[in-house]
Order: structure tokens, then sequence, then C-alpha cells
């Protein structure tokens, strides 16, 4: 297969960390393949100093065969060269694995630092899903039951239970529960992830509500709906000026156009909630319907537009028998009522710490008896060993390790989370990174993988370019084969 331009620059880049937005069909595999085997066939080049990560044992396994077939192919065209005949002899004890495996590895070689039995074991899924469960359910039992006190007492778990689950239905509050504690076992603070959102509630500033975690969700929303409903409301003005049939709409079309560019503009602006919230209300049209003349023919357009109008409608303006979802359900609320809300949400997320730190105690306690360890504790077992949190640094374990690669390749990285992304940041000299992925193409969001890292990577880095002297560069792979 002759190879692109794309495939050539992502084979050949040396000096600087890759990112590579593969799209489907697009010969990654091939690509990464190429590169590891020209890197270890170049002169001082050595396959025991690569470290290759996929996301899948069957994705390493293919890894480790395409290369090994690839070297076979190299010596047989060249029997005499020492150093590829070398390479070969070595691929099979090649760091080509999954991210698990290599920090099973880091685990083993610091068990003893990390107060780990040495017999430890990874647990399979359901024998993890049962312990939680049963743990979850008796925590529960003991909160209802008065018998957790002290610093790890809820006040009132009843609005606790009915706030994150529902009192009718108990196992609805134990499912979240697991759900909650899975997202925050994907996180670098684990837990006390917690107490960053705690402070802000804690500290908000009625005044810049869209500063906290809920207002960002909300002008997030805003935003998109405002933009799309400008978007078609600008077209069915455009159409109406089009069509001298429908002159009469216009006037009404160019009000609310311009009632919602208003909007767009302070939103773009960086304009806080109660500003929106009056721009959102002020809504005065000289007449409150749009109107065409009689006896027109059937518009099949006409129609579709005075739908798009009927949903901007529900959205923003409402009538007194329907009020607007948005501007009604959000952006009416007081200061005084987003102040009494913020303090609520903290206090409610303090008693949700104090339910998954228990949790948390609990399940391990129950893993430490077994002398099993789960996917997420291999993560952060290892990140224990490879980071200094006081200095925010690599550890000298962490140097180490980063001192036995030359380079480093990972598959997919749609799929990583914020642990497994800080552990490669951890190991990596800043410019030897190779790293693949397709935002489209990230599957395990339930698992908490984040494609918004490798979306922040691509954003970070510069297009490659031949001369390339940065320490991080972008190469887009999109010809489908």
């Amino acid at each position: 297969m002759e190879l692109t331009t794309a495939q050539k620059q992502a084979i050949e880049a040396r000096g600087t960390s890759v990112a590579v937005s593969a799209a489907a069909g697009s010969g990654k595999t091939t690509v990464m393949t190429k590169r590891i085997i020209e890197r270890i066939c170049e002169p001082g080049g050595d396959i025991s100093r690569i470290l290759a990560v996929t996301f899948t044992k069957a994705a390493a396994a293919e890894m480790l065969s395409r290369a090994s077939r690839a070297l076979s192919d190299k010596l047989a065209s060249d029997p005499s060269n020492t150093h590829i005949a070398r390479q070969a002899l070595l691929v099979g004890s090649a760091k080509i694995s999954t991210i698990h495996s290599f920090c099973l590895d880091v685990i083993r070689d610091n068990f003893s630092s990390l107060a780990l039995p040495s017999d430890f074991s990874p647990a399979d899924e359901a024998t993890l899903e049962s312990i939680m469960k049963k743990e979850t359910d008796r925590l529960i039992d003991d909160y209802f039951d008065g018998n957790v006190g002290g610093d790890d007492a809820i006040a009132d778990f009843k609005t606790f239970s009915d706030t994150f689950g529902s009192l009718k239905n108990l196992s609805d509050l134990g499912l979240n529960m697991i759900r909650i504690y899975g997202f925050f076992e994907k996180k670098v603070g684990f837990i006390d992830t917690l107490d960053d959102y705690i402070q802000m509630y804690k500290n908000i500033d009625a005044d810049d509500f869209f500063a906290c975690g809920a207002g960002k969700i909300l002008l997030r929303r805003t935003q998109d709906v405002i933009a799309r409903h400008l978007d078609t409301m600008s077209d069915f003005l455009a159409y109406a000026e089009s069509n001298d049939d429908y002159a009469s709409g216009v006037p009404m079309l160019k009000y609310e156009v311009e009632y919602l560019r208003r909007i767009d503009e302070a939103l773009k602006s960086g304009a806080g909630y109660f500003e929106v919230a009056k721009k959102l209300c002020d809504y005065h049209p000289e007449k409150n319907s749009l109107r065409f003349k009689n006896g027109l023919p059937y518009d099949e357009k006409l129609e579709f537009y005075k739908g798009k109008r009927g949903e901007f409608r529900a959205d923003l303006v409402g009538s007194p028998s329907n009020p607007a979802a948005i501007t009604a359900v959000y952006y009416s609320f007081t200061r005084d009522d987003l102040a009494d809300c913020a303090e609520r949400t903290a206090k409610l997320l303090s008693d949700l710490k104090m339910f998954l730190t228990e949790l948390d105690r609990r399940f391990a306690a129950e893993k430490k008896r077994r002398h099993i360890i789960s996917f997420a504790d291999m993560e952060h077992y290892a990140l224990r060993v490879l980071w200094d949190r006081e200095k925010d640094a690599p550890s000298d374990e962490a140097r180490r390790i980063a001192d036995g690669f030359d380079e480093i390749y990972i598959d997919e990285y749609q799929d990583t989370n914020e642990v497994q992304d800080k552990i490669f940041a951890l190991i990596s000299k800043g410019d030897n990174v190779f790293r693949v992925g397709d935002i489209k193409q990230s599957i395990y969001a339930f698992r908490g993988a984040e494609p918004e890292i490798f979306s922040k990577i691509l954003d970070g880095a510069s297009v490659y370019k031949d001369g390339f002297a940065g320490k991080s560069a972008k190469i887009f792979l999109s010809e489908n084969f």
C-alpha cells in the first residue's frame, strides 16, 4: 500500500510528541506499527526502550504480532543485519500491553510501599460488582438505622436519599451511589474531587452564577438554544422577505430575529445570569401573532418554518397557560433564591462526600480481605507510585521509568480517562509521546473515558510540517482505505 503524505509524516516525525487524529479506516494501526519498526531499526533503536499501550489485550496481541512479522520480513531481506536480528529476538518481551498490564508492572515493583499483600490479584468484574452492591446496601441500611455516627453522620439522610435516589425505591439510591462512585474513580483526585465543587458552591456569587458547575451547564444550554433558534428564525425571515405573499409577516419576524440577536450578543459578551434573564424577558412585540394573508396555497417550507417558530416560542416566549421552558423555569430566580440553592447544594455535596468516603473504606477493606484489586485500583495505585502530589511532579520512580523509554505509543487515546492521562504525562519526557485517536469513535464513556482529553491535546498542538521544531505536533489521517 502506498502511503499518503499524512501517513508518511506520522511515521517519520522525530523529536516531538505527535497526536494523530485518525478517522476510521485511515490505516492508523499500520502507521503506528510501521513507525515502531522504523524507529527500532534505526541506528541506536531498541524495542526494549519502546512502550506501546493499547486498551484491549486483543489489540496489544495484534500489534505485537504485526511488529514480529514486520521484523521477520526485514530480517529475511537483510539476513546479515545483526541489529535487526537482535530486535527480532527481543520482540517477544517488548513492552506492548494494555494500560492495566503496565499499571500492574508498576504495582508489583512497588507493592510493599503500597501496603499490598504480595499475593494480590486482579478481580473479575462480576465479583467486584457483587461486593460493591452488598457494601452499598449495607451502608444505606446503616444510615437509615442510625448506625453511622460521628464525623461520618449525615444529619438529614432522608433528604439525601430523596435527592440522589427515591424514598419509594431505595434501590435507585444504591444504583446512583455506585454510578457516582464509578465516576469519581476515573478522576485524579478521586472522591476529594468533590472538595472543589463544595468550595465553589460555598463561595458562589449570585451575580457570577455562570461560573459554577450548574451555571456553566445552564449557560451552554442557553447558548445552544439561542444559536439554534437564531439560525432557523433568520432563515424564516429571509424566506418571507423573498416572497411578496408573506410580506405581512416580515415585521414580526424581524422583531423576533432582533430579539434573539440581542440575547446572542449578550451571551457572547460574557453577560451574567441576571442580565441574560432580563434580555430573555424583554419580548414585547406590537402584535403577538404572526399573520399572512388568507387564501394562499399550501407551502410545505412555510409550514416547516412555522413549526420551528412554534418551538422557539415554546422555549423562550411561552404563554400564561404554558410558561416558556427555559425563561420561566431557569431564569426566574432572585439573588436570594440562587444563594439558598448554592448553600443547599454545598451541603448535599458534603454529605455525598461523606457517604462515598465511607463506602470506599468498606469496599477497600473487603477487597483487601480477599487480596484482590480492581482495574480502577490498578490505575490509582500506579498513580500513587508515579506522582509526587505535593510538588505535582513525577516521583523518582516515574523518572526512572521515563528514562527507560525513548518513545511511548498510545492507541485509542479518545478512550483515556483523567487518571490514565496523568500516568502517561508522568512517565513521558514531554516530547516523546505518540498518541493516536478518533474523537468520533469513543466507545467507553460509560467507563469514564473522556474524549475531551484528546481533543484538548489536539487543540494545543501545532499542525506538523516538514522541519517541525516544536514539542507537540498534530497530524490528521482522513483518507479511507
